[in-house]
């Protein structure tokens, strides 16, 4: 801020308006030094008005304008698509009220938020596991659900660019399944009982969270992935269950020994934490990314990488952290990349541990060992500008055939 000569002066101790040194201020007259006197006060009031400070004493400070209006919506839309303060998919349309900070926060956040464990509960309050690691569009799976609460309820949920409600189930008599057991150094559940079976007609292909919540209010995660049939023409999005699994601590052991040492492990079981904390964290951020784009997507899980599953495929993203392939699935990465489709790992140390897959069994022989050979190169671009190169590329997938010549209408 500029600083006005009488402000100066003022600072050096003396009166605003009296002369320094004897000299009269500004040249005038001593004759009509009160008169200036007050007319340089009134100056220095409203320079002091305009630099925050207080008015000389027995001066009022000017009235202050009264505030604008605040606009009772604010323009900026919504997470969910929605217009302002309006909810999207599972929100009922509900308008917006008044303005303000956690108004506008919950309506941007309400639609996005319905896919949400409110609280986890205690430690077996409720959990479960289904009887398919991904199922195809129209097929069903079992949930197993062990609680100690009277009933308890499941949701499903499309997770990507929007999560949205797809699927709700009844009140469930709930029930407490029998403890794990161990067989072999391995943890599993696969002698509890289904407690309901789930349809998938009419769900699209992607990756689903179907959310257990026990009436006592506990909830949990069970992912499900609705897969694709075929890679041809898409970008496919790989969940890494795997790694997921053989970082599963329920029961107390896994292949990563974050709880205990365990020569294998098995989807018979829940996974630890939520339910879907790898998902969560590592790859439903780009999944979302991905589904934004408007690239042509296929969902597959790792234990889905058999020969030929990414046959056609434009290009292959591992979006999580993703350790632990089997033979089958690093063939299958490698030919893919081989073919010209791009891979792309969002995490370090991809396929670094190998296992063997043996149905819902992954299993080490010994310690888990490292790859030797160096695995399928990667791209080096990262996942924007990848989904970005395959939207301005305009050449016909491997699903289409080519245009026929163009006949001479001459002849």
């Amino acid at each position: 801020m500029r600083t006005s000569p009488a402000a100066k002066a003022s600072s050096r101790g003396f009166p605003v308006g009296v002369p320094a040194f004897g000299v009269p201020a500004f040249g005038v007259p001593a004759s009509g030094l009160p008169a200036f006197r007050i007319m340089v006060a009134g100056l220095a009031l409203v320079l002091a008005a305009g630099c925050g400070a207080a008015p000389p004493p027995g001066l009022a400070p000017p009235p202050s304008p009264s505030p604008l209006p605040t606009p009772a919506v604010s323009g900026r839309p919504s997470e969910s698509g929605a217009g302002p303060g309006v909810e999207g998919p599972g929100g009922g349309g509900r308008a917006a009220g008044p303005a303000g900070p956690g108004r506008e926060r919950q309506g941007a956040r309400g639609a996005r938020a319905a896919w949400r464990v409110g609280e986890q509960g205690g430690e077996h309050e409720i959990e479960g596991y289904a009887d398919r690691v991904s199922v195809l569009p129209g097929e069903r799976f079992r949930l197993l659900v062990s609680t100690t609460a009277p009933t308890f309820t499941a949701q499903a949920f499309r997770m990507g660019a929007r999560p949205e409600p797809v699927w709700r189930s009844e009140a469930v008599p709930g029930v407490r399944q029998a403890a794990p057991i161990t067989v072999g150094g391995m943890v599993t559940a696969a002698h509890w009982r289904p407690s309901l079976t789930v349809d998938t007609t009419g769900w699209r292909e992607g990756v689903y969270l179907v959310r257990l919540d026990a009436s006592t209010g506990g909830g949990r995660y069970v992912p499900i992935t609705v897969r694709s049939a075929s890679a041809r023409g898409r970008v496919v999005l790989v969940n890494a269950v795997t790694t997921w699994q053989a970082h599963n601590t329920w029961g107390g052991r896994d292949l990563a020994t974050g709880g205990g040492p365990a020569p294998k492990v098995t989807f018979d079981r829940p996974y630890d934490g939520t339910g879907a904390d790898f998902f969560t964290a590592y790859e439903r951020h780009a999944v979302a990314v991905a589904e934004r784009s408007g690239v042509p997507l296929a969902y597959l899980t790792s234990v889905d990488l058999t020969p030929g599953a990414l046959r056609g495929a434009r290009a292959v993203v591992s979006p999580g952290w993703d350790a632990y392939w089997s033979p089958d699935m690093r063939a299958a990465l490698t030919r893919a990349g081989r073919s010209g489709a791009p891979l792309a790992f969002l995490h370090p140390g991809p396929g670094r541990t190998r296992v063997g897959l043996y149905g819902r069994l992954i299993r080490c022989e010994g310690p888990c060992p490292r790859w030797k050979a160096p695995g399928p190169a990667r791209t080096p671009l990262g996942l924007h500008e990848l989904l970005r190169r395959i939207a301005r590329d305009r050449t016909p997938g491997p699903r289409l055939l080519p245009s026929p010549p163009a006949r001479n209408e001459a002849g």
